[in-house]
């Protein structure tokens, strides 16, 4: 469809009826419009046999074939007329007064009602099937965080509702057609194939016939649709307009960031690279087999998406009606206490909808349970002690949780997922977790330590700010290696390892670091393989991301840990050789000898993938436990904070020795003395001496 280029006219009648005469089918052409004369495309339609490659492979198929010869010749000449401009103008006047009243893309969406034909959204007898699979999908906004109103759903309802009965009057009197919906598809669609036709009318139970074809073709008429009414003009500017707002906000619209953010909305319309891929969008939702499917498939294919709309109803509701109580924050309410204090923590636990037991003041089993639920659902220890971390959490007000949740939807209608392979690997940075992806389910979890967001310099690149964040970007993991050595960064080289050299003379040696020239002739540190390697006993390479990876550690008791920032951006990995096991198992590496590899003790082994997984690292503040239930995280990198006050892209970094973003150990530093040192290609001191330095 995206090739379409006007909409249908009369000269499908020809196509049509000389299609039908050269399969020896009799009809009679519509009565109030005659065939015209047989044009140069018509004539191949009718004269000219199917292609060799096309032709039936058995009975079954040739019995198909008048009716794919019909369709055939009415598809050619609906998508062989010449293009216009993409003026309003263009437009059948009842259509371009709607499409132009509202002022909202309009020559975006003037094209493509230009492409596509007016009548697509509403035909002789009322909303086509598509338009039914929109409506019903427009109704579902809301639970998506999502405004009706930015679509124009009352306006668009009550519409379609006043006309229904003028339509049902029409279909009553119109012609029946036999899976309408399968023909009105293989018309519309921008190529024409025989085989994909005969495949597709040879599934269906009740078989259309070559006067359905003709019954259809009238419904995709140009001449009728453009006879209009002013009211079905204005159900199908508007259904256009929610088509195009949907298409922007689940394929295109990136604006929570953190970091890739699209052009502004105003910019969009103006430039072609834009326009092209909006109208393609659209166009590709138009031609799918099964509208409802087409509308489904808008959501994102992501394991979190449905239980945060189930999550998020429930927040709705409560945050209107249900008033939770407020807990003081100097209270320390334990198990086995009694007393005003219980009782309101288990009104505030029951408003939660944790708790259904008696609202007695006492801290029993169901009262502790309760209060665990809560807290593993909060990313808190799960201990039941009510104490200050818990009460702030608890007083959080129902309708900030549901702001989380919106920006939460939001962020996962923004990221890439429909071209990820099977199974992917997902990193949610604020969850500190690595799960396995297959089928739409979280497979496999390992909870992960994540780049910390404490503020450190880099002296070699003379920046400062939050360098250690692991970084939010999509790439593919291809490699597993066992008992990896680590080539210190310069900027840990430069900076710890220097600051620790200058307490302890002998912490290389004592760290197993050695100093190696590369085959480049580059010098590095490395720490070889071992007990005290930070990489652990296996690493896992990613493509195209900047000298970071996953990989185990020789600190696994900080995995015990609620908060778990602390690398230097890396993602470390619990039950590493267990992740390594699946992955390579998994990849067709044979078991004994992948078992035989993580077992040994020190000999090191690249296990290359012999198909790499894709990788997906996110920032989403509310994810989904095991139970289904929504996961409320901390804003670990302020990337939520930063959203709301406008700065998307945050700020991460500046330059070294300024004021903002400055860790305690970098002095201040004027703007132009840096600056004449990255000019000179120098990296900043050790310890800065404003007479000597500048």
């Amino acid at each position: 469809m995206g090739t379409r280029e006007g909409y249908i006219g009369v000269g499908l009648v020809g196509a049509l009826v000389g299609a039908l005469v050269a399969a020896n089918v009799q009809t009679e052409p519509p009565p109030a419009e005659p065939a015209p004369a047989p044009t140069p495309a018509t004539t191949e339609a009718s004269e000219a046999p199917a292609p060799e490659s096309e032709a039936p492979a058995d009975d079954a198929s040739a019995g198909l074939m008048p009716l794919v010869l019909a369709l055939e010749g009415a598809h050619k000449a609906i998508h062989d007329r010449p293009a216009t401009s993409n003026s309003v103008s263009e437009l059948p006047t009842a259509l371009a007064d709607a499409v132009s009243a509202d002022t909202w893309f309009p020559d975006l969406r003037a094209e493509f009602h230009r492409r596509v034909g007016p009548g697509i959204f509403v035909d002789a007898r009322g909303l086509t099937p598509f338009s039914e699979a929109l409506l019903a999908w427009l109704g579902d906004l809301e639970d998506q965080g999502l405004s009706p109103g930015s679509y124009g759903v009352d306006t668009l309802s009550k519409r379609v509702e006043d006309a229904r009965e003028t339509w049902a009057a029409a279909r009553a009197e119109g012609p029946k057609i036999t899976q309408e919906t399968l023909l009105v598809a293989l018309l519309r669609s921008s190529t024409f194939d025989q085989k994909d036709a005969i495949g597709r009318l040879a599934e269906v139970s009740e078989r259309p016939s070559v006067q359905d074809v003709e019954a259809a073709r009238k419904l995709l008429d140009g001449a009728a649709a453009r006879t209009l009414s002013t009211r079905a003009a204005q159900i199908e500017a508007a259904l256009g307009r929610a088509l195009l707002r949907a298409v922007l906000d689940f394929r295109i619209l990136k604006r929570t960031g953190p970091f890739k953010v699209s052009a502004p909305i105003g910019k969009m319309e103006e430039r072609p690279k834009w326009r092209k891929r909006i109208l393609k969008a659209m166009l590709d939702l138009l031609e799918a087999p099964e509208p409802g499917r087409a509308m489904a498939d808008l959501l994102p294919p992501h394991p979190s998406y449905a239980p945060l709309r189930k999550a998020r109803a429930f927040y709705a509701e409560r945050s209107k009606n249900a008033k939770c109580p407020t807990l003081h924050e100097s209270w320390k309410i334990k198990p086995e206490m009694e007393g005003s204090e219980v009782k309101l923590l288990q009104e505030r636990l029951a408003c939660e909808g944790l708790y259904d037991g008696p609202i007695n003041g006492r801290y029993g089993d169901q009262t502790l349970a309760a209060v665990k639920n809560y807290q593993e659902h909060h990313e808190l220890d799960a201990d039941g002690y009510v104490f200050t971390g818990t009460i702030k959490s608890m007083n959080v007000p129902l309708a900030r949780r549901l702001e989380q949740i919106d920006l939460a939807l939001r962020r996962i209608r923004e990221y890439t997922y429909r071209d990820l392979g099977e199974p992917y690997i997902r990193v949610n940075l604020p969850l500190f977790e690595v799960q396995v992806v297959e089928g739409g389910e979280v497979t496999r979890r390992h909870r992960a330590i994540v780049g910390s967001n404490r503020l450190d310099d880099n002296k070699v690149k003379l920046l400062q700010g939050h360098i250690n964040r692991t970084e939010v970007f999509r790439t593919r993991l291809y490699e597993a290696i066992v008992h990896p050595d680590w080539i210190l960064p310069k900027r840990v080289e430069r900076g710890e390892v220097k600051a620790k050299l200058a307490e302890d003379p002998n912490y290389l040696k004592k760290s197993n670091i050695i100093r190696q020239t590369l085959p480049s002739g580059k010098q590095v540190l490395i720490q070889r393989s071992g007990s005290g390697n930070v990489l652990g006993k296996v690493k896992f390479l990613l493509e195209r991301s900047r000298a970071i990876f996953l990989h185990d550690t020789n600190k696994p008791e900080l995995f015990n840990k609620p908060r778990r920032d602390f690398s230097h951006g890396c993602v470390r990995v619990d039950r590493a050789l267990d992740f390594a096991n699946w992955l390579l198992v998994q990849d067709g590496w044979e078991p004994d000898d992948v078992r035989r590899s993580l077992l040994s003790d020190k000999t090191q082994r690249g296990m290359p993938l012999k198909k790499p997984l894709d990788l997906i690292t996110e920032y989403i503040t509310v994810d989904v436990a095991h139970d289904g239930k929504p996961v409320f995280l901390t804003d670990i990198y302020g990337y939520d904070k930063a959203f709301l006050q406008g700065d998307v892209p945050p700020t991460v970094t500046m330059l070294w020795g300024s004021s903002p973003m400055r860790p305690h150990w970098v002095p201040r530093v004027p703007e132009e003395v840096v600056l004449k040192w990255k000019a000179a290609g120098k990296q900043a001191p050790h310890n800065y001496d404003p007479l000597k330095h500048n």
